[in-house]
């Protein structure tokens, strides 16, 4: 696979209406296709289309003859619903730590799950992942690169995102697995020179290719080290994150754009002065109050602004809330004066979770192809551990974040232990404080206490006969 061949358009596909649905066959001949910067345009609130002339243009200024002399310049305001929703969705999505199950038949490997758990958080691999799903989230796809540093005998990720300015591209084989991934890029070569690079993996190796006046060329080809391509990569067929209500969007910023463009010329209250002698009007103020002085069939009065229709004020929160339904972009509307008890926030944050399991199905499969490759980051750091971490079947999930109170937590998983319906080393794990070994910590503190009875239990034999 060569560089060129690799690097094939990247768009993402939206139906449209058509006119005749008697055929029977898939037709997206007339779908709209979007490349991967529309997304990246609507994410940050400077691209945003309210900000484009010829989509919302000035107002013009016309002279005698009709003609435009002039533009005036409308506000223009965006409205970050796009950031805002990626960020609100990630606190409840990845709000967790990771969650890990082995479900190795036989033999409790305790303190080698510790020792993994450890190694997870040593490497960020939290980090990764947030990183990961939020361009995702934001662009459309994303992935993440392992590699060995085989200098420091490390194991090492980099994720790559439109974000950042990365390419990035695949190819998969007639059954949907990917078998070649490429990255484009550039770097900065011994004299100072900007040198466009491509790196394409395959199941086996890891090739750098420089672009020459020749074309493409091999400057470097070595083994990666892994069983699979040591990619994760994965690409939102629905686009960004909140594409179902781009438009939604943009017709809420034109409208607020119109209301504030109203309010700079309407909304204020202005002055009816009339007079036959605007020479002779005059003002003065008696306290804190103005006089206008005209003569004797003047007039002056105050005429009020305007105020926001019922009208507009309906649309704007019907479409404010379809968004946020949409979005489960959730804000508590009253203030609780003490703390709230865990199953009303439940029900408060029912539209944000109500999204989120819908991402932890989506996304969980993605973790579980990054955990598979963790595991041979831990073999290659620790080789002794290697032959029990083949043996354990450990697997990876997420589990969403909700506003809790803690105190009901833990009283009841006191409880469930104390019923005997969870065993002490789930309600370990599951406790809001629980360090990740905290299993192991349990066995030896009972361990510690063990010995120190023993030990007292000696003594008190020992002293036994002299009490006698």
């Amino acid at each position: 696979m060569k560089p060129d061949e690799i690097k094939k358009p990247k768009f993402w596909s939206f139906p449209t209406p058509k006119g005749n649905y008697s055929l029977d066959n898939y037709n997206d001949s007339s779908n709209t296709k979007v490349s991967q910067q529309k997304f990246y345009d609507e994410y940050h609130t400077s691209g945003h289309q309210i900000f484009n002339p010829t989509i919302y243009p000035d107002i013009p200024i016309l002279d005698e003859k009709g003609k435009i002399k002039d533009y005036h310049r409308v506000n223009r305001i965006s409205l970050p619903f796009q950031e805002e929703s990626v960020d609100i969705v990630l606190a409840h999505l990845l709000g967790n730590k990771t969650q890990f199950k082995d479900s190795t038949v036989g033999e409790n490997k305790s303190e080698i799950l510790s020792q993994y758990k450890e190694f997870w958080d040593v490497k960020n691999i939290d980090t990764l992942r947030n990183d990961l799903i939020k361009s995702v989230l934001a662009v459309g796809d994303g992935a993440v690169l392992f590699y060995r540093d085989t200098e420091l005998k490390e194991f090492k990720w980099k994720v790559l995102s439109f974000l950042d300015g990365e390419e990035i591209y695949e190819h998969k084989d007639k059954y949907g697995e990917l078998d070649y991934f490429g990255r484009f890029y550039s770097l900065i070569d011994e004299v100072g020179a900007t040198v466009e690079c491509c790196d394409i993996l395959d199941k086996k190796s890891n090739t750098t290719f420089r672009n020459t006046k020749d074309g493409w060329k091999v400057f470097e080809s070595a083994l990666h080290g892994f069983k699979e391509i040591p990619v994760v990569y994965y690409k939102r067929k629905g686009g960004a994150f909140w594409t179902p209500v781009q438009n939604n969007i943009h017709n809420l910023e034109v409208m607020y754009s119109r209301l504030s463009e109203d309010n700079r010329t309407k909304a204020k209250s202005r002055y009816h002065l009339k007079t036959d002698n605007p020479d002779q009007v005059q003002t003065t103020t008696a306290g804190t109050t103005d006089i206008v002085i005209t003569d004797g069939t003047g007039d002056f009065k105050l005429i009020s602004g305007a105020d926001i229709s019922t009208q507009f004020k309906f649309e704007w929160e019907t479409s404010l809330e379809v968004i946020s339904n949409k979005l489960g972009m959730v804000f508590p509307k009253s203030k609780s004066s003490g703390d709230m008890p865990t199953g009303s926030m439940k029900m408060m944050f029912y539209p944000t979770e109500r999204i989120v399991f819908q991402l932890i199905n989506e996304f969980n499969a993605i973790l579980d192809k990054v955990n598979r490759i963790v595991k041979e980051g831990i073999m290659f750091e620790m080789p002794e551990l290697a032959t029990a971490i083949i043996k354990m079947k450990i697997t990876a999930y997420i589990k969403m974040f909700t506003p809790q109170d803690d105190g009901s937590v833990m009283t009841n998983l006191g409880q469930a232990k104390q019923y005997k319906s969870l065993s002490t080393q789930t309600v370990a794990e599951n406790m809001p404080y629980a360090a990740n070994d905290e299993v192991k910590r349990l066995e030896d503190e009972a361990k510690k206490e063990a010995e120190e009875l023993a030990r007292q239990e000696a003594a008190m034999s020992l002293e036994s006969p002299t009490q006698q």
